[in-house]
């Protein structure tokens, strides 16, 4: 995501911290979390983080392109966290369950703006973006499983149980449960790669 024009390399912090453009972008994805997009403003995103408010609209400008800026950040980091890139289907998204709270915030702001978008309060173009990240990762995964996906439909399929399974998670509260059902999620992953591999050599895998 493309910096401000008016932000320069003073953004970054000289005590080794975060950066103000990062303790911004913290605040927004804090507040959308907690309360709500529709709670994301300049106003309060400078109460968050101890700033002013005209040091928000330097950084950002308007509020669409701090909550973008936001979800990129926070697409970003649940796309490591979460594990979705692997050629091992045991570690498939073994971090979906974390109980982190941080982690909680990231995901609920991503919900936010997908329904906002659904809505059209915010520009849908913003969630169909970081579905696209989502999926794109999803698809390396299972090029390297050896499973042929050429119209996406695959990657549609296991973003969905996943996207569901973080909702679920949210409101069971239960990583015993997520835990089980991410199992059965790599098990159709074992069965759609050894199925690929069995259809391209004739043969089951390891004969």
């Amino acid at each position: 995501m493309s910096r401000s024009s008016n932000t320069s390399a003073a953004d970054d912090s000289l005590g080794g911290g975060p950066s103000t453009r990062e303790r911004l972008l913290r605040a927004v994805i804090d507040i959308a979390g907690r309360e709500g997009v529709h709670m994301v403003t300049h106003r309060s995103v400078a109460a968050r983080a101890d700033v002013t408010h005209g040091l928000v609209r330097h950084y950002f400008g308007t509020r669409q392109a701090m909550l973008a800026e936001a979800l990129h950040v926070a697409v970003g980091e649940d796309i490591n966290d979460v594990r979705l890139v692997t050629g091992d289907v045991d570690t498939f998204a073994e971090g979906l369950a974390s109980p982190n709270e941080e982690v909680w915030s990231r995901r609920a702001l991503q919900f936010e703006l997908a329904l906002n978008g659904i809505r059209g309060t915010v520009d849908v173009a913003l969630a169909r973006e970081s579905y696209n990240g989502y999926l794109a990762e999803i698809g390396k995964t299972l090029a390297a499983l050896g499973i042929e996906d050429p119209d996406g439909s695959w990657e549609a399929v296991f973003f969905a149980m996943l996207d569901g399974l973080v909702l679920q998670h949210g409101v069971f509260d239960s990583t015993l449960r997520t835990e089980a059902a991410l199992e059965r999620v790599r098990d159709l992953l074992r069965f759609l790669s050894t199925s690929s591999r069995t259809s391209a050599t004739g043969h089951p895998t390891g004969t």
